[in-house]
């Protein structure tokens, strides 16, 4: 899990919810980007995640984000989606944000590989937004 996490109380039982996610991140090994989810609750997002049989080894991902091995690179990863899935309900629900690397890859939100306090390290901003879409 990541920090990125936002709790919504809708005030229509049948809104559907507007996900807006950017996430700025590096890894390790260019060869290994990082691989992002979200979840409602503790369950993945469903209809934005291919479940094919065919190849069941994939990984289940949303999106993913490229790796930017060198010491100075980060790269952005975005994701738009409308949660289709009705509340049925006026409780809170949550959202949140996960994120894998392969073979045990470092991944880093927010700043590149090398983190030093130099003037040719970039580091980024990462933010998930949920909106209630009222039906």
């Amino acid at each position: 899990d990541t920090q990125l996490s936002v709790s919504i109380t809708p005030k229509f039982s049948d809104s559907k919810f507007l996900i807006t996610c950017s996430i700025s991140s590096s890894t390790s090994n260019a060869d290994y980007p990082a691989y992002f989810r979200v979840l409602r609750g503790s369950s993945v997002v469903t209809g934005s995640v291919n479940t094919d049989t065919v190849g069941s080894n994939h990984v289940k991902m949303m999106f993913g984000g490229g790796a930017g091995n060198t010491n100075q690179v980060t790269s952005t990863a975005s994701f738009n989606f409308l949660d289709g899935v009705a509340s049925g309900g006026t409780s809170a629900i949550t959202y949140k944000v996960q994120i894998a690397a392969r073979d045990g890859q470092e991944v880093h939100m927010n700043r590149s590989r090398n983190f030093t306090n130099s003037d040719d390290q970039a580091s980024g901003i990462s933010s998930l937004i949920v909106q209630e879409i009222y039906q």
